[in-house]
């Protein structure tokens, strides 16, 4: 064997166990961070950051995104919990409640730099 033939070898070697070393990692990765739990969090993130967005916006969204704004925490969150392992109706129903109320108070908090706001509420002079 020559001695090009060895260093073609010897890459070829490290290649490989590159690989497997980044496999492995990979796996490690997906089996530690894309769980069940992980997933529920980051829609939970997903639909409060919308929620907030559609609510707060100084321009209007339009009657579906204000719709699915409310929706998403009142029905969608609940149906997550419930996909966690909650089974009682009260608990489903205070987080339901909890999640529009959430809303509501982002809506309300987007209307006070609002001049609708401003329009209906005699006492912001």
């Amino acid at each position: 064997m020559s001695a090009s033939e060895a260093v073609k070898l010897k890459r070829l070697e490290l290649k490989a166990s590159r690989e497997a070393r980044n496999y492995e990692r990979e796996k490690l990765l997906m089996e530690k961070i894309l769980t069940p739990n992980v997933a529920r969090l980051g829609l939970l993130a997903a639909i409060i950051a919308y929620s907030t967005y559609c609510a707060r916006s100084k321009e209007n969204v339009g009657p579906v995104q204000s719709a699915l704004a409310f929706a998403l925490p009142g029905i969608g969150i609940p149906l997550i919990a419930a996909d966690a392992g909650i089974k009682d109706k009260f608990a489903l129903a205070a987080i339901s409640a909890a999640g529009v109320g959430y809303t509501t108070g982002q809506m309300v908090h987007g209307w006070s730099a609002d001049t609708l706001w401003q329009a209906i509420t005699p006492w912001n002079d």
